[in-house]
């Protein structure tokens, strides 16, 4: 699988300010799971809208093979599996 498309997580300066807290982890780990679970199924559902809408001819296996996967309570990526996505997201203008 290649990199993910689109990578989401808190900044690092607001993360260390967190952890300075007493049990900032066990308090709030639970909540940003469900958090990124929102955010990465979100970005799922509009890349997918995306392809049936910004693609010339879309036969649905790119929509079918994105991915919103939760890295850890404070990240999300956005994957797909097919090998063309990247060509299809940014462009082509080099050599297989």
């Amino acid at each position: 699988m290649s990199d993910p498309l689109v990578n989401v997580m808190f900044d690092a300066a607001s993360l260390s300010m967190g952890k300075n807290l007493q049990n900032f982890a066990p308090f709030v780990d639970p909540e940003m799971s469900v958090a990124m679970q929102q955010v990465a199924l979100l970005l799922k559902d509009t890349a997918v809208a995306n392809t049936w809408s910004a693609f010339q001819n879309p036969t649905g296996q790119l929509a079918i093979s994105i991915e919103g996967v939760v890295v850890s309570p404070y990240e999300a990526d956005l994957t797909a599996s097919v090998p063309y996505s990247d060509r299809l997201e940014y462009g082509f203008n080099a050599v297989d």
